[in-house]
């Protein structure tokens, strides 16, 4: 009785759309994509933990009250598998050294979930303030000094030398 429908919005109009979503009876919840994580995350009603941290949203559930509550479930997510990976070569998490590309949503609840199990991280974003200012409030928020690093994306060549793990969450391809 359900399907999911991949919506494709301009994140300028998000408060409509967050309207439409709560008096939308057949509306129950669903994913945002890229450009809609950060601007959701501010339109829902309440917010689970994963979604508070990062102020990023990846889904939304719809209450039965018509309250839009955000979850971020990117950071867990990947993390697990990237746990998967290096278990099998007996490397526990807190001994890699990973690149991150970008800064924007996914990049967020990513950096702080692989921050977390203590990944040493160097994240390199076009706009080096919005990198700065990620790997800033991820330090912060763990109360570890230097963990998270940042710079510039030509930093890439000198940064991806010494990783074990890159992690491409720009908008720009891999291929």
């Amino acid at each position: 009785p359900y399907s999911n429908v991949m919506m494709v919005a301009d994140p300028r109009n998000i408060k409509e759309i967050f309207d439409v979503f709560k008096r939308d009876k057949r509306y129950f919840g669903g994913g945002l994509a890229v450009g809609l994580k950060e601007k959701g995350y501010f339109f829902a009603d309440n917010h689970d933990s994963s979604s508070f941290i990062v102020s990023s949203a990846n889904f939304i559930i719809k209450t039965d009250s018509e309250l839009l509550i955000a979850f971020n479930t990117d950071g867990e997510g990947y993390v697990k598998s990237v746990e998967e990976v290096f278990q099998k070569q007996n490397k526990p998490l807190k001994k890699i050294k990973a690149v991150v590309l970008g800064a924007g949503g996914a990049s967020d609840a990513i950096v702080f979930s692989l921050a977390k199990r203590g990944v040493a991280i160097s994240i390199l974003n076009r706009t080096v303030n919005k990198a700065e200012f990620l790997a800033k409030s991820v330090n912060r928020f763990l109360g570890k000094k230097g963990l998270v690093k940042f710079g510039a994306e030509e930093d890439i060549f000198s940064v991806v030398k010494n990783a074990d793990l890159i992690v491409n969450v720009s908008t720009k391809g891999g291929g």
